[in-house]
């Protein structure tokens, strides 16, 4: 795309930024400065602020954990080998940590999750007697690598 522009020192010895933000038929944008450098400065911030849509805003991601891993199973876990399986599993470790809203959920409530599951203090999904409920690191670490894929960094 041809950037239209133009800098130019006028006979006063400032600098005069003349430019369109989008293309010829765009708002046209005329500042002066007293250097080429602010000039030249001032362009490229304003480009960036007309592609960044600050007025915009962005939507927050209010989307609860179990809806995560509804859309990934509907996505890419059906696919999966023992996809019912690691959807239940699922399903447990986003009733242990209470379904919260996903961008919200932090090392530190995964590390209480996890110390409780190993404690034995939330349901395993699969018994009823809580002397069951106890769960080994390996499980609860297997838990953990799959969340992350969920991660909305």
């Amino acid at each position: 795309m041809k950037r239209l522009y133009v800098r130019k020192k006028l006979a006063s010895g400032e600098w005069l930024c003349d430019f369109r933000v989008d293309g010829a038929e765009s708002r046209r944008v005329r500042k002066k400065f007293s250097t080429k450098g602010e000039a030249v400065a001032y362009e490229q911030y304003y480009r960036e602020e007309a592609q960044n849509k600050p007025w915009m805003g962005e939507k927050e991601d209010r989307r609860r954990l179990s809806e995560l891993i509804e859309l990934w199973y509907n996505l890419h876990g059906q696919s999966l080998a023992a996809s019912k399986s690691r959807l239940a599993k699922l399903h447990i470790v986003c009733r242990g940590l209470g379904d919260p809203i996903a961008t919200q959920l932090t090392a530190k409530d995964f590390a209480h999750y996890r110390d409780k599951r190993l404690k034995g203090e939330i349901d395993n999904g699969y018994h009823s007697n809580p002397e069951k409920w106890v769960a080994k690191p390996v499980t609860v670490n297997r838990n953990s690598s799959t969340l992350k894929q969920f991660s909305m960094s």
